[in-house]
């Protein structure tokens, strides 16, 4: 060992130096050929730890952080895609202390659910094509059949039984027009009035009355429209003191209408009329439009339209029975129609008499406004004759019942009327009674009043002789 060592200082060797002094000078010298790659250094400092200092970090990673959710981890923490997850980094591992690798999450019901989306849409879709294919369908049938008028029946309810209309003078085709819709002539207005204007026909119309049906065609009913107009045809006159059944029967006798119509118009039938809406709503009221119809006499085509007849008959009661009146009536508190009722009574009592009819109202008045309240009656011998369907309606009878009657029993005159609005009220009697000439005799006191009969009697003067 020494010849060795003293040879190598003799031959310029490395004297005195041993193996591990010159590994760290040439660890100090650093060139350039010498340096290792910093991954060269990690995999070797790598290589030197314990097992135990490599899974030493896995001990400070919490593990609530494995138990989140997808949906629960922090945006950051949440990768965009696969290709854009960091991957694992020993560096920065040490620098940034452990991390959690994310969990993806797992749409379980994604395919079913973009599945069952679909289905719903293309549902849909079918759904409007079809509903879209049908009403164009239904349109189409709709506006040919109302154009040709064949299976008309189908849309107006079945309604292709003859009748004749009126057309106004001075009407406007588009109110023709609404009319015959109306009427169940048309289907619709709107598409017969594009026809004129497409067609431009329309325009030879004649006023008056025309016979149409519910199966005519557009042409038909142009050709209709076209004809000379109908005059009336036949006067009717209607009587005071005259009930609804009796109007029937004059009607149907004088070809008018048949009197099941004109019944069956007066209940069912809704008309434009205010002392039509006035009437009440009352079970005990045997026709509601008894007594509404005013008498007189009448222009009407044969085979007329049963509304148009009634309705004609209440105009002529509102030109007689005014809004003024009926705001005098409601003065004293009177209703539209009670002042009717108590004006049936006048008329059935004093018919024919009119310079008695306002001192007979106010008779009447008095016994309701000033007799106690049990015998408030009228005791009218016309009401307790009031007969429907061949009896005699107690509901009427005023010697029966309190106050006015439930509703008029006959039509009724102006003079009537005018005296159930403004009675005499100078008449002071409860008590009246005629002669057989027609004179009337007031009495403040029954006894007064039997007085007054039996002197009629002994100069053979009393109306029941």
């Amino acid at each position: 060992m020494d010849e060795n060592k003293n040879n190598s200082v003799e031959n310029g060797g490395f004297d005195d130096f041993a193996l591990d002094e010159i590994f760290g000078q040439i660890s100090k010298m650093q060139p350039e050929n010498a340096a290792t790659s910093v991954e060269e250094e990690d995999m070797a400092e790598t290589q030197q730890l314990p097992v135990d200092e490599l899974l030493q970090p896995l001990e400070f990673i919490d593990e609530s952080a494995s138990e989140q959710t997808y949906d629960e981890m922090p945006d950051e923490a949440q990768p965009v895609s696969e290709e854009d997850e960091i991957p694992f980094s020993t560096t920065e591992s040490e620098e940034q202390g452990p991390v959690d690798k994310p969990k993806k999450k797992k749409k379980k019901t994604g395919k079913k659910k973009s599945r069952a989306q679909r289905y719903i849409k293309t549902f849909l879709w079918m759904f409007c094509i079809l509903s879209v294919s049908f009403l164009l369908a239904f349109g189409g049938l709709f506006v040919v059949s109302d154009y040709s008028g064949l299976a008309k029946d189908m849309f107006n309810g079945g309604d292709t039984t003859p009748k004749q209309i009126i057309i106004k003078e001075g009407a406007t085709i588009s109110e023709v027009a609404q009319q015959l819709e109306d009427e169940n002539i048309l289907l619709s207005k709107d598409v017969f009035l594009l026809y004129l204007k497409l067609t431009d026909k329309g325009s030879n119309i004649n006023y008056g009355a025309h016979d149409f049906s519910g199966d005519m065609s557009y042409s038909e009913i142009l050709e209709s429209l076209a004809k000379p107009m109908k005059k009336p045809d036949v006067q009717v006159m209607i009587p005071m003191c005259c009930t609804l059944d009796e109007i029937g029967d004059i009607l149907k006798e004088a070809e008018v209408c048949s009197k099941e119509a004109f019944i069956r118009e007066v209940i069912h039938g809704e008309f434009d009329s205010a002392l039509w809406k006035a009437i009440p709503n009352d079970q005990k009221i045997v026709y509601a439009m008894e007594g509404y119809l005013f008498p007189d006499t009448y222009s009407f085509y044969k085979n007329d339209d049963p509304h148009r007849v009634v309705q004609k008959m209440l105009d002529n009661l509102e030109e007689h029975f005014t809004p003024q009146m009926q705001k005098d009536a409601a003065a004293k508190g009177y209703t539209t129609h009670q002042i009717m009722s108590m004006a049936s009574v006048i008329q059935m009592e004093a018919d024919g008499y009119y310079e008695d009819m306002p001192k007979i109202a106010q008779v009447f008045y008095n016994r309701l406004n000033n007799w106690p309240k049990g015998q408030q009656k009228l005791q009218s011998d016309p009401t307790s004759n009031y007969v429907v369907d061949g009896q005699k309606n107690p509901d009427y009878d005023t010697y029966l019942i309190e106050g006015l009657p439930p509703g008029p029993m006959s039509t009724i005159g102006a003079e009537a009327i005018n005296a159930a609005v403004y009675p005499d009220e100078t008449i002071t009697a409860y008590f009246f009674v005629s002669d057989k000439n027609g004179k009337f005799y007031y009495n403040e006191t029954y006894d007064a009043h039997e007085e007054t009969i039996l002197d009629l009697r002994r100069q053979g003067l009393w109306a029941a002789q």
